[in-house]
C-alpha cells in the first residue's frame, strides 16, 4: 500500500549563501548592519534631537525627566563640547545622553538560525565621565562590556570586540542588545559594523544523519526525485573542513526540502476560509483583552481580498495585550508530516512622539524582539507535537513585495488533527 506525505501548503525553503567557520553569514541574518539607513525619528526630544530608529532595529528609550540635551541618531559624525566624532564607516548609530538620567536600548533578533557555533563582532566607542555609567552589548546571553564606569574616550576612538554563542535546535533565534545606561554626567556612545560568522561542525552529522532517515523511511514508495535525493546524500557525506561541512548542511537542507515537496500534495482545501472572504467564519480567537480579530481588505497593490487583524493602541485597551490567538482545528487528517503557511505582519509602529510633563518612557520603533516575547507567533500543534516560528516585521503592509512576511511551521501529525 502507498503511503502518501501531504503538505497543507507547499513547502518553501529560503536559504542564505555559504557558511563560515570561515563563512560569513551576516547579510543572511543581520539587517542593516552597518547602519546606513535610519527608518524613522520616532520621538522628539527638541527641534533639531531625537531617538532615531534604524531600519531592521528595534529601539526603547527612557530617561527620568525632562532635559532635551540627549539624543540618539545615524550619522557620519557626531559633535559634543566641541569634540568630534566619526563614524567607523560612512555612518554609524551615536547616542549622547547629558543632564538626565536616560536608558538606550537598541535590538536586534536575528531569526531562523541553524545550530552551531557562531561569533558576532562590531565596533563601539564610549566616553564616560561617571562611575555608574554603563556600554553592554549582548547575544544569547553573553555579554561583552563596552564601558563600566569612567572611561576617556574624548576623541571617540573605536575598538573591535566579538562574542561567541552557540544555537540550538530548540531555540534558532539570538537577539542582539546594545544597552547605555547613562547614571551621571556624561554618556556618549557609537556602534557600528557588525557581522556574523558560523561554524556548523556540531550540526554537520544531525543533519546528514536526518537526510539519511529521511532516504531510507521513504525509498520504497516515494515516486518523485528520489535519485536526486540519493546523489545529494553521496556528494555531501564525509566531509572533513568547516567550509566544506558548511556548504554541505545548506546543499542537504535544500535536498530535503526538494525531495519532500515533490511526492507531497496540496492541501489547502482542508481549511475553512484560508483567506477570509467569508469574514472569521471557521476561526476562533481567544484571549487578551476580549476584543476580537476583525477581517480587514487592503488597498496594496500586490495583495487583495481579506485578512484578519488586531491591533491596540494606548486609548483602547493598552499596548501589552497578552496571549490572544486565532486558531483553527482541522480533523480527520491522514498522518503525516504537514507544513502550514501564512502571511504574518506583527508591528510595533514608531509613531511620531514629543517630550512632554508626562514623559517617562518611550518603547515605540519596535520590530519588539524574541526575548521578551513582544510580537506573534506562527505555530501548529498535533497532540505533543508543535513547530513556531517568530513572525514579527518592520514593514507595514502585506504581500509578496510589498511587506509582511511569510512564515512556514512544520509538525507531525499522528492523531489525524492539526
Amino acid at each position: 500500500m502507498k503511503k502518501i506525505k501531504l503538505l497543507l501548503a507547499t513547502a518553501a525553503l529560503m536559504l542564505g549563501g555559504s557558511m563560515w567557520a570561515q563563512t560569513d553569514v551576516t547579510s543572511t541574518y543581520i539587517a542593516n548592519p552597518g547602519f546606513e539607513e535610519t527608518y524613522a525619528r520616532f520621538f522628539d526630544i527638541n527641534t533639531d534631537r531625537g531617538v532615531e530608529k534604524p531600519l531592521g532595529w528595534s529601539v526603547e528609550w527612557s530617561q527620568n525627566n525632562s532635559d532635551k540635551n540627549g539624543m540618539t541618531f545615524v550619522a557620519e559624525s557626531m559633535t559634543q563640547d566641541s569634540k568630534t566624532w566619526n563614524a567607523k564607516t560612512s555612518k554609524s548609530y551615536f547616542a549622547r545622553m547629558r543632564w538626565g538620567n536616560a536608558t538606550l536600548y537598541l535590538r536586534q533578533t536575528l531569526q531562523n538560525l541553524r545550530p552551531g557555533n557562531y561569533t558576532l563582532s562590531f565596533s563601539a566607542a564610549a566616553h564616560s565621565t561617571n562611575a555608574n555609567n554603563s556600554v553592554l552589548v549582548s547575544v544569547a546571553g553573553q555579554t561583552q562590556t563596552i564601558a563600566s564606569g569612567a572611561v576617556n574616550n574624548e576623541n571617540g576612538n573605536w575598538t573591535d570586540y566579538s562574542i561567541n554563542f552557540t544555537v540550538t535546535a530548540n531555540t534558532p533565534y539570538a537577539t542582539i542588545e546594545f544597552k547605555a545606561d547613562r547614571a551621571g554626567d556624561l554618556l556618549k556612545v557609537g556602534i557600528d559594523d557588525f557581522s556574523l560568522t558560523y561554524d556548523g561542525s556540531s550540526y554537520y552529522n544531525t543533519i546528514l544523519t536526518a537526510a539519511q532517515t529521511l532516504y531510507e523511511d521513504n525509498k520504497d514508495w516515494a515516486e518523485n526525485g528520489l535519485s536526486d535525493f540519493a546523489s545529494a546524500i553521496t556528494a555531501n557525506s564525509c566531509k572533513e573542513t568547516v567550509a566544506d561541512k558548511n556548504a554541505a548542511i545548506v546543499a542537504l537542507e535544500e535536498a530535503m526540502a526538494t525531495f519532500k515537496t515533490a511526492n507531497s500534495a496540496d492541501v489547502t482545501a482542508k481549511i475553512t476560509n484560508p483567506n477570509f472572504d467569508s469574514n472569521i467564519s471557521g476561526w476562533t480567537t481567544t484571549g487578551g483583552d476580549g476584543n476580537a480579530f476583525q477581517r480587514q481588505t487592503s488597498t496594496q497593490t500586490n495583495f487583495s481580498g481579506g485578512f484578519l487583524e488586531k491591533w491596540r493602541n494606548g486609548w483602547n485597551g493598552g499596548y501589552n495585550q497578552k496571549n490572544f490567538d486565532v486558531s483553527q482545528t482541522i480533523n480527520n487528517l491522514p498522518n503525516g508530516e504537514y507544513t502550514v503557511k501564512a502571511y504574518i505582519l506583527a508591528q510595533m509602529q514608531g509613531i511620531k512622539e514629543t517630550l512632554g510633563n508626562s514623559y517617562t518612557n518611550k518603547k515605540h520603533g519596535g520590530p519588539y524582539y524574541i526575548d521578551d516575547e513582544k510580537g506573534v507567533w506562527f505555530y501548529a500543534t498535533s497532540g505533543d507535537n508543535s513547530a513556531n516560528t517568530w513572525a514579527n516585521s518592520f514593514t507595514d503592509s502585506f504581500g509578496d513585495t510589498g511587506g509582511g512576511v511569510l512564515r512556514s511551521a512544520t509538525v507531525n501529525v499522528s492523531n489525524g488533527s492539526l
